[in-house]
């Protein structure tokens, strides 16, 4: 059985180009290159090692370049949440407390510290081993030229733009260390994983000993919730008497209602009860139009009593009854909060697949992934035209139709000769799961009727039209899940065999000359005083 760990986007070159051009966003604001205060040629800490092994060496430089990579993908992925995070990126790392005793130049640190420790082990291993990744530098070359031209489209030399980008000290050539040093272990790391092989009877017996992490429910759920009565701070006992009296009276009534939704007998009737109860009850004093203005949407509310792939994550009554094997479609229990005075109506539905574990309502995701190939028109490239950008696909399609086969698909895929958008090589995504992909994509692929080499145009709402060619099915969900388990636990189980074997050494004065580029701001730089391990 093929084994598909994730939907494989581009590698190599490529996908370093996003990761570098994610960064540049982060530096480039309205078409200029924010300049670092690049005085030092950078001599003294291109020469001055900070982490080594065996064979190995990181410079300071090269550790500068690791580090403002760490800080600039997280302010990247961060976004506009790094304000509520405390970290102000136009203010040196060093003045910033992440946490009470480590402020988030410290953070940083560690975390490059951490990550060119696992390179430098994988790095030791690959040459133990005699592996080696030759295929790599074609890829360093062609984001080296990429760069190059941007940084003559800004005026400017190949080092000075780097080093603007990563750190004064950082220069062509520090550059390709890095990248080679990072795709030897990249490589590596993925040779060790491509040599774990399981079987059917691993998935299984992965599966007996971690059923919670695989095992799902589907159920219905509604909470009737008593509105207490306002007592105003100087009521008197009395009154406080009184509004205690009639919380308690409306408690009985809604604790009635739940007990009689929990009567119902099938998921038909529980959400007619539900939506009655909404219409005539909760909110029987509000006309349509008073709804409408008030955001309440009763439809959409009774759709969210519904709850599917729930989880046994947490120890509770609720979870023990759901999960328990023997429990029948259908079933309901109310739980009651007095506290709160909550009263929430449960009923368990069948499971997804009934013959997969035998079971009325607990399953697994026993269903097979899908591969597909795309290729998108989106309605914003079409000056947010929907006719248009239907059209282009129908054109396309047509174009297919000419020899209509796979091959044909792939080439009409590639965004240098064709329609594609790059993401995915000739278009292909694969292990595509109904509940992370786009609704209408998910559809079409896991309608029963698919078959291989079905080709037809998809709307995704809000987005345009999707070309789509479906190209078969993948693995199934469980195993794919039980499968990456069991790498991860071995790959770990590895990494630690290899960092007894290499040794990986710090070196607090060449950990010292790190410098930490200030992304908000004209100049600036750090320094760390390391420690040596």
């Amino acid at each position: 059985m093929s084994k598909t760990i994730t939907n494989k986007k581009k590698g190599g070159a490529k996908k370093i180009l996003a990761i570098v051009a994610a960064i540049l966003a982060v530096v480039i604001v309205g078409g200029v290159v924010l300049t670092y205060n690049i005085v030092d040629s950078g001599f003294i800490q291109r020469n001055k090692v900070a982490v080594s092994s065996e064979n190995y060496e990181v410079t300071s430089a090269m550790m500068t370049y690791y580090f403002n990579s760490l800080y600039q993908n997280y302010a990247s992925s961060a976004g506009s949440m790094l304000e509520s995070m405390g970290l102000d990126t136009a203010k040196p790392l060093k003045d910033q407390q992440y946490t009470k005793d480590q402020t988030w130049y410290d953070y940083f640190m560690d975390s490059a510290k951490s990550q060119v420790h696992n390179l430098l082990v994988l790095a030791e291993a690959a040459k133990a081993e005699g592996f080696t990744n030759k295929e790599s530098a074609a890829d360093i070359d062609e984001i080296l030229e990429t760069m190059e031209a941007t940084a003559k489209s800004f005026n400017v030399t190949l080092d000075y733009y780097i080093g603007a980008v990563y750190g004064s000290c950082v220069n062509e050539d520090v550059l390709r260390q890095c990248m080679e040093l990072s795709e030897l272990a990249s490589a590596y790391s993925q040779h060790m994983t491509d040599g774990y092989e399981y079987e059917e009877s691993d998935w299984d017996e992965y599966y007996k000993e971690n059923e919670k992490s695989f095992n799902k429910v589907n159920y219905l759920s509604y909470t009737f919730e008593v509105k207490k009565q306002e007592v105003k701070k100087d009521a008197t006992d009395d009154e406080k008497a009184a509004a205690a009296a009639l919380d308690k009276e409306e408690a009985e009534r809604l604790l009635n209602e739940a007990n009689t939704l929990a009567a119902t007998t099938d998921d038909k009737a529980f959400k007619t009860y539900v939506e009655s109860y909404l219409r005539t009850d909760l909110y029987k004093d509000k006309t349509e139009e008073e709804l409408k203005k008030d955001k309440v949407d009763i439809d959409a509310l009774v759709e969210k009593t519904l709850t599917t792939g729930a989880t046994n994550s947490t120890e509770n009554d609720l979870n023990k009854w759901l999960f328990d094997k023997e429990r029948k479609a259908y079933e309901t229990r109310v739980e009651k909060d007095e506290t709160n005075l909550k009263y929430t109506a449960y009923m368990i539905l069948p499971a997804e697949d009934t013959e997969d574990l035998g079971l009325a309502c607990v399953y697994r995701d026993a269903y097979a992934l899908k591969d597909y190939r795309y290729i998108p028109f989106l309605t914003s490239e079409y000056k947010n035209s929907d006719k248009d950008a239907k059209a282009a696909a129908e054109k396309v399609l047509e174009e297919y139709k000419e020899t209509a086969t796979e091959d044909k698909f792939i080439a009409l895929a590639d965004p240098e000769k064709g329609y594609g958008d790059g993401a995915y090589e000739g278009g292909l995504v694969e292990g595509a799961d109904k509940t992370t992909i786009a609704e209408e994509i998910g559809t079409w692929a896991y309608d029963s009727a698919r078959k291989e080499g079905d080709v037809e145009i998809v709307k995704v709402e809000g987005k345009g039209y999707y070309l789509v060619y479906f190209c078969g099915d993948n693995d199934i969900k469980w195993h794919l899940q039980a499968d990456n388990a069991l790498i991860n636990e071995q790959y770990s189980e590895d990494i630690v065999k290899l960092e007894k074997t290499h040794t990986v050494k710090a070196y607090s004065k060449g950990l010292g000359l790190v410098e930490a580029i200030v992304l908000g701001g004209s100049s600036g730089s750090d320094s760390h005083e390391g420690h040596d391990h």
